[in-house]
């Protein structure tokens, strides 16, 4: 597991990956993203066949330019 200092947005472009928390694990498919606070201990896991972008932001960018509402919005959880 790891983190980081900037938030982290990771979309399946194809397969699935499991994401794992200290407190959640999250199965997360093709067409979907997860959202990953700083600071969250994290680690992802490809399931099967699978391809995946992961982005990081810094948070003061994130303030400024206002994608984290989209991305909340878009979220299903």
């Amino acid at each position: 597991m790891h983190w980081h200092e900037d938030i982290q947005i990771t979309y399946v472009i194809h397969g699935t990956i499991q994401v794992q928390t200290l407190d959640h694990s999250l199965e997360v498919q093709v067409g979907q993203a997860i959202f990953i606070n700083k600071k969250i201990l994290h680690q992802i896991t490809e399931i099967k066949d699978t391809h995946y972008r992961s982005f990081l932001f810094p948070i003061c960018l994130c303030n400024s330019i206002k994608i984290l509402p989209f991305f909340i919005k878009s979220a299903h959880f």
